[in-house]
């Protein structure tokens, strides 16, 4: 089972304030900009991703209903910043499995097992200034 909702509004209001602060620059946190599906407003999530041959593999801590998730699938596309470097995310797909047939460091998929994480999303990537 996913975190509890209690845990994502704690993280919203006093633990995402400050990670966002190093999410985007420091791997594993992927800095996730998106547009929200009714609001239009612009929000900045951060949560772990870790780099494939072409994108990230994203840990939805939160289970695949999550807001941001739910506003990429929405939109399509959202932006994404990893190690200091904005991309482009699309071609999202949530895959379903044990953490451990995931491409995840060993003691990632120890501690998303240990908490019931079994929803990883992958998203292709594109550079845009590689272009």
């Amino acid at each position: 089972m996913p975190f509890p909702r209690i845990v994502a509004k704690t993280n919203r209001y006093w633990t995402n304030p400050v990670a966002r602060r190093l999410a985007g620059r420091f791997p594993p946190f992927i800095l996730i900009r998106h547009i929200g599906r009714r609001s239009g407003r612009r929000y900045e999530t951060p949560v772990w991703a870790f780099r494939q041959p072409d994108g990230f593999l994203i840990v939805l801590t939160y289970g695949p209903g999550a807001e941001w998730v739910r506003n990429l699938f929405t939109a399509g596309s959202c932006d994404g910043v990893y190690g200091g470097v904005t991309y482009a995310l699309t071609e999202a797909r949530i895959v379903e499995s044990d953490p451990r047939s995931q491409p995840l460091p060993w003691f990632v998929q120890w501690a998303v097992g240990l908490i019931g994480v079994r929803h990883f999303l992958y998203v292709t990537a594109r550079n845009p200034n590689e272009e």
